[in-house]
């Protein structure tokens, strides 16, 4: 799926990991789409395997406490916690960077952590979020969830250029919708989506951002 410059899209933190990956790499534009399926998001694996292996450790040793202390606190890149960080994840979400032709991606658990994730790094208390009303049931349950932070959803109709326009206002932090409605199966006009928000109204939407989320069943 590929995202025009018209559209935000919100990563949380970004692991010094994968800034590493982005600086060494940024000139490495040699492999085509398919070699990029395969052996994309690592640079050299240490012992010369052609694929990452897997890392199953859930600690990792630094030469010194001070290294392991940034590490942890991600101001220096490495690994000290698999909850924190893993070779395995962070080369999955360097693949997923490359594929997708961005900047950099965190990998979570589940969708909902991944919402949860970008929407508390966003909003805070008094904030509003617009979001189409064709959702997966868990999404509009965790928009109930975000009331008790003070965040307000307004639902508003897919597709409905004018009702999503006429809903911005002071408050509104962000646009969410799903690249396929749930369980309606409509799909979202992205470009117009974007060009309704942020090209034909700049000033209304500056300060705020779109979100849109992708599920792949199978």
């Amino acid at each position: 799926m590929t995202f025009n410059t018209h559209v935000c899209i919100i990563i949380s933190s970004i692991p010094s990991n994968t800034i590493d990956y982005v600086r060494i790499n940024e000139k490495k534009k040699t492999m085509r789409f398919n070699t990029s399926l395969l052996h994309a998001g690592v640079t050299k694996e240490a012992n010369g395997s052609t694929l990452p292996p897997v890392y199953q450790t859930s600690a990792f040793e630094q030469e010194r406490a001070a290294d392991l202390e940034k590490i942890f606190e991600n101001k220096a890149p490495g690994y000290c916690y698999t909850r924190v960080a893993n070779p395995t994840i962070t080369a999955f979400e360097n693949r997923i960077t490359k594929l997708e032709g961005g900047i950099a991606s965190v990998a979570c658990a589940s969708g909902m952590a991944a919402l949860m994730n970008t929407f508390l790094n966003i909003l805070s208390s008094g904030d509003e979020l617009i979001s189409s009303a064709s959702l997966y049931g868990g999404t509009i349950d965790l928009f109930h969830d975000l009331e008790a932070f003070g965040i307000t959803t307004r639902y508003v109709e897919n597709n409905n250029w004018q009702q999503i326009e006429d809903s911005i206002n002071e408050h509104t932090r962000l646009i969410f919708a799903e690249t396929i409605g749930n369980p309606c199966l409509d799909v979202t006009d992205i470009e117009k989506l974007a060009e309704i928000a942020v090209i034909d109204k700049p000033a209304k939407f500056e300060g705020r951002s779109m979100i849109m989320f992708l599920t792949q069943k199978r």
